[in-house]
């Protein structure tokens, strides 16, 4: 089973989804708009930011360094989820 990567840890706060564009998109996304990105470059005060990040992580995805694609969790942190992961059962 693989595991979770952390793409970003909380601290950063509201600025996750930003942060996350900023450093991945697009040449490690895939299923993010370009008109998506430009939303959340602009930050938190953009009116549409969370929508969009709502969007991002139902759609988008992570790519690693050999293309295989992750989903995206946002959980305080943020990570890629490889395709084999079994959630622990609570």
């Amino acid at each position: 089973m693989s595991e979770l990567i952390l793409l970003l840890d909380g601290n950063r706060g509201i600025y996750i989804p930003k942060t996350f564009i900023y450093r991945y998109y697009p040449t490690s996304t895939t299923g993010i708009s370009e008109e998506d990105s430009k939303i959340l470059l602009q930050g938190p005060d953009h009116d549409a930011y969370w929508e969009v990040w709502d969007d991002v992580l139902n759609n988008g995805r992570f790519l690693d360094s050999n293309g295989i694609e992750y989903t995206i969790y946002h959980n305080d942190d943020l990570f890629a989820v490889p395709p084999d992961y079994e959630w622990p059962e609570e």
